[in-house]
């Protein structure tokens, strides 16, 4: 619900704008006061994916430890893709979309989340496609637009890696992207091929379909959740937006519960969430048993905890339970001075937008990585949920509240992080519309995405020299002509908007760009399995009914239990959710339905570059360029789909936990990692996702005449990634690639009378835990809950906690639980002092933009790279989820809150993430309109795009000049030979006699 909760924010801005959206989503669009019935088109996934159904418990994320290996993590990841696709399709309202004829889009707007699959909309409407990529930046999407990830300071969005990696990290990282890269491309995209085909199309028709990796190369725009305060530079084109922040908006008033519980916090709150996926209430008795202790060691703070269970047995009196809670209203309140989160990154980046602290109790996913990057910036703390303490957690929580540099250092970032010429929905609205103005906005790719890589690196310029200088006066000579274009006026267009994964934390990221184009007159149609709460006159839904169930198929426990820790795990995990959850939103009625409709064309189509690639068919369908969306940021595939060739040297991948400054092991690990991912997507994953678009979009035309997935990929015109370039570390880039981190944040709204109320009383500040939408702390091991508990009972700081189960027992005075808060209203609050958090890109950002020093419990994902990140920047610490406990917990959070150091750098952090030419959504936006605007925007593409790795990376000239050196060594010392021999000695001319052997005869 998490994904869901984010995009909403994209449809209402959409719907604002005017645009008329039809949205296939698991949840409908709730109401933002205003009505657009006639422009909001819901097609919802009912019911919704059940991920604990589907084997994610959630106790396993609190016992296993293999959510943090990234390997584990994109395995479980790629199922989930699959299966919730699949399951998005199965649904039958999207069957029923699927069916109907005569619609006609501008644009497509898919999350970039595993449904690849969807992005066949594009192709049966001949749409371009805007993306929407939830979690920030991943290799994949960098291919998508002709990019190489630089794996040697870009670690893997599943590793807790910065970009200043040893050797050992970049080493680790190189071979999990590699491995990343391969499986995606032969596994994962093959499968959301064959979700593809089978729903998009007859299947003696699947010849008509292209592949995944064309509709890919197709996406005009991805909007990536993404922030600079939390993902370092890398190379990028303008196609791709960071939209970071865009579902965070102006604290709206707390229900008065939750306004009295934090306005009457003298000590401050200390916030506990661990977001809508993971469920606090699902936590081992052993963790509830620390989270109790916890909050009784800490009377002097109340903690609002998201608990989705009635109640908990004697639970402390500070201590305030919510099934739901408006995190980011909570996180808005002043009283809030730490988040204790699973480091989602919805949740970091509301609690940095806030300027709250963070205690990260990481379970999976990008949690880990969210996490320990925020915990280097120096914004909170890390505590493992695995065998947490109460000390551990009491120590960290006492350290993030009580030390200063916690809370200048997650102010520092809240004013990087909201530091936007524009808002970042606004930025989003922009790219979108872009793309559907230009119809694609092709030209804001590189050429590189059409070349092989030693094309791209340049490498066949040195065999023809002169070749290689008319290619770069081209290149110069386009770039000046590009710079003197004017854009024409904004038109509204008709925008296919693809959501199919279910994850609402996805959704509630996407919904800003989708509402962003509405309130600019967009129309908008939307793929997802979350419906409108309100109808909008431009907006219609095409839901994935029932939603996949991504917790039955992937338990919420497997992550507590770290079972995704591998790194290998982490990129199996994506690729199987994403061939899982595409395959599913692919088969689900409405969807095939959608797909068969010809009566309907868009001018862009926005996609969430996040294994969906199937779904980048519908812009080969509407012969429409592609614009998608890049939840976890950055990947190397983005890069190759833009024409660009990532530097592993100094691009860690994105799932390991390295910087750019790697060492010899980890540059070799980061190369191995890189690699591995590189092939595996592109003979394992893409052609799944090749299979899954065919099979989908079969009745389109023939296979002959559809595009590949990797084609589409680097069609792909913008890509708006969640990303910034104060939280991720430099890397090529192109005008395609627009970094977009902290869209989804918005001003902060005023938050419930009883978070406000416990926020507000808090006069030594609030600790905000939440772990995200995903992972629940009332999932948590007890053992684990008893530590948190037992350390926000000791400290003088309130805690407003983000815990499923609102009637949880023991619960200390000072905390505050509530299933749902509004996160990033809840960081926004001046009390809020530290945001503990599991690392997720979203809450990352969130922090970062609030200011707000964290803690970093990262799991899964990119968690582990965000803390690494975070604690880097030095506004965050890292604390491993099995490393909790009250020593471990209780140390951190008090080092959090006693330095003043780490509140100092999330105050710079907040300044460097806030610090854009525009806001986020608002670039994103415009980044849209413009490949609308240009149909296409093939001008800000370069023709790298078109060259191979050797070309990029010169290995063909090195090839051949050290071959004209060799011969001409060879030459030279022949002729050196020549002039340097000495002469043979003449001999002495034989006579006459010794020629005939004869004496001269003696005379007497």
């Amino acid at each position: 619900m998490s994904h869901w909760l984010m995009f909403e924010h994209i449809i209402h801005e959409l719907l604002r704008r005017g645009h008329e959206l039809t949205a296939i989503s698991s949840y409908r669009l709730r109401s933002d006061g205003a009505n657009y019935t006639d422009r909001y088109h819901e097609v919802l996934i009912e019911p919704i994916y059940d991920f604990e159904a589907n084997g994610l418990p959630m106790e396993v994320f609190y016992k296993s430890q293999s959510f943090g290996d990234p390997f584990f993590k994109m395995s479980i990841l790629w199922k989930l893709g699959l299966e919730t696709a699949e399951h998005a399709f199965e649904s039958a309202n999207v069957r029923t979309f699927l069916q109907r004829e005569g619609l006609t889009f501008d644009l497509l707007i898919a999350e970039q989340f595993v449904q690849e699959a969807f992005l066949m909309f594009a192709h049966k409407y001949r749409v371009p496609i805007v993306t929407i990529n939830t979690l920030g930046h991943a290799d994949y999407i960098d291919r998508a637009f002709g990019l190489l990830t630089p794996w040697s300071f870009v670690p893997h969005f599943m590793v807790q890696y910065d970009d200043q990696m040893t050797i050992t990290e970049r080493a680790y990282n190189v071979f999990l992207s590699a491995w990343d890269a391969y499986n995606r491309k032969f596994y994962y995209l093959p499968e959301q091929r064959k979700l593809a085909e089978k729903y998009f199309g007859a299947e003696n028709a699947t010849f008509s379909l292209p592949s995944i990796e064309d509709l890919e190369r197709n996406v005009s725009v991805v909007l990536v959740n993404n922030h600079i305060i939390s993902s370092r530079p890398r190379p990028r084109i303008n196609g791709m937006i960071d939209i970071a922040g865009v579902h965070i908006r102006k604290a709206k008033p707390l229900p008065p519960v939750l306004k009295n519980f934090l306005d009457a916090a003298p000590g401050g709150v200390i916030y506990i969430n661990f977001g809508t996926f993971l469920r606090s209430s699902g936590m081992p008795p052993e963790t509830l048993a620390v989270f109790m202790a916890l909050f009784r060691s800490l009377p002097q703070y109340s903690f609002l905890w998201k608990w989705e269970a009635d109640t908990i047995p004697n639970l402390p009196p500070n201590v305030l339970l919510q099934r739901w809670i408006p995190q980011n209203d909570v996180l808005a309140h002043p009283h809030v001075k730490l988040f204790v989160s699973h480091g989602g990154i919805f949740g970091t980046q509301e609690s940095i937008y806030w300027a709250r602290p963070i205690l990260f109790v990481p379970f999976y996913g990008d949690q880990h990585s969210n996490a320990l990057k925020f915990e280097r910036a120096g914004i909170g703390l890390t505590l493992q949920i695995i065998n947490v303490t109460v000390e551990d957690f009491r120590t960290k929580i006492e350290r993030i509240v009580q030390e200063p540099t916690f809370q200048q250092s997650v102010n520092r970032l809240s004013a990087i992080f909201r530091d936007n010429p524009t808002d970042p929905l606004e930025e989003a609205a922009f790219w979108i519309e872009y793309v559907v103005r230009n119809r694609g906005a092709a030209h804001l790719k590189s050429a590189a995405v059409q070349m092989p890589w030693y094309r791209y690196l340049l490498l066949d310029i040195l065999f023809l020299s002169l070749l290689h200088f008319r290619a770069l006066s081209y290149i110069i000579g386009c770039a000046v002509a590009f710079t003197i274009l004017g854009p024409p006026s904004v038109e509204c267009g008709k925008i296919l908007f693809l959501v199919p994964f279910p994850a609402p934390s996805h959704w509630l990221w996407m919904e800003h760009f989708v509402k962003e184009l509405l309130s600019r007159g967009h129309e908008v149609t939307a793929i997802t399995n979350f419906p409108a709460k309100e109808a909008h006159r431009n907006y219609t839904e095409i839901l994935i009914d029932p939603p996949y169930d991504i917790p039955y198929y992937f338990p919420v426990s497997d992550i507590y239990d770290s079972k995704y820790n591998s790194d290998l795990n982490n990129l199996f995990l994506y690729w199987r959710v994403g061939i899982s959850t595409t395959q599913y939103a692919l088969e689900d009625e409405n969807v095939q339905q959608f797909i068969e409709q010809d009566d309907t064309d868009f001018d862009v189509i926005i996609s969430e570059q996040f294994y969906q690639e199937a779904f980048l068919m519908f812009a080969h369908k509407y012969r429409a360029p592609i614009v998608t969306l890049c939840t976890l940021g950055h990947a190397n595939h983005i890069d190759q789909a833009m024409g660009l060739v990532t530097p592993w040297s100094f691009v860690p991948h994105p799932v390991l936990l390295l910087s750019d400054d790697m060492t010899f092991s980890e540059r070799c690990y980061n190369f191995l990692i890189s690699l591995a991912d590189l092939v595996i997507r592109q003979l394992y994953y893409i052609p799944q996702q090749n299979r899954l678009a065919q099979t989908h979009f079969a009745k389109i035309e023939g296979p002959e005449l559809m595009p590949s997935i990797r084609d589409l990929e680097k069609s792909i015109s913008v890509i708006m990634v969640n990303s910034h370039l104060s939280t991720s570390p430099p890397r090529p880039t192109i005008p395609g690639l627009v970094n977009v981190a902290g869209a989804h944040i918005k001003p902060a709204k005023e938050l419930p009378d009883d978070i406000r109320k416990f926020l507000d009383g808090a006069k030594e500040g609030v600790i905000f835990f939440s772990l995200g939408s995903y992972m629940k702390s009332a999932d948590m091991p007890k053992d684990k809950m008893k530590a948190f508990l037992e350390v926000f009972r000791n400290l003088k700081q309130r805690v407003l906690w983000k815990y499923e189960n609102e009637d949880v027992t023991r619960l200390p005075k000072n905390v505050m639980v509530r299933k749902w808060l509004p996160q990033s209203d809840v960081l926004a609050h001046p009390k809020v002092v530290l945001f503990i958090t599991h690392g997720g890109m979203f809450g990352s950002q969130e922090g970062i933009y609030r200011g707000v020093a964290m803690l970093y419990i990262p799991f899964y994902g990119d968690q582990h790279r965000n803390a690494l990140k975070a604690e880097q920047a030095g506004y965050a610490l890292t604390l491993n989820f099995p490393e909790v406990n009250v020593i471990t917990l209780g140390s951190r959070i008090n080092e959090l809150l006693t330095n003043p150091t780490f509140m100092k750098q999330a105050k710079r952090a907040s300044e460097l993430f806030r610090d854009n030419l525009v806001p986020p959504m608002q670039e994103a936006m415009h980044w849209i309109e413009y490949v609308m605007r240009h149909k296409g925007a093939k001008h800000l593409k370069t023709c790298a795009i078109d060259l191979s790795w050797t070309q990029y990376l010169m290995v063909d000239v090195v090839g051949f000049f050290a071959l004209v050196f060799l011969l001409a060594a060879v030459v030279f010392y022949k002729v050196l030979g020549l002039f340097l021999t000495p002469p043979k000695p003449k001999s002495k001319p034989k006579t006459r006699d010794m020629m005939l052997g004869m004496r001269k005869p003696k005379l007497n």
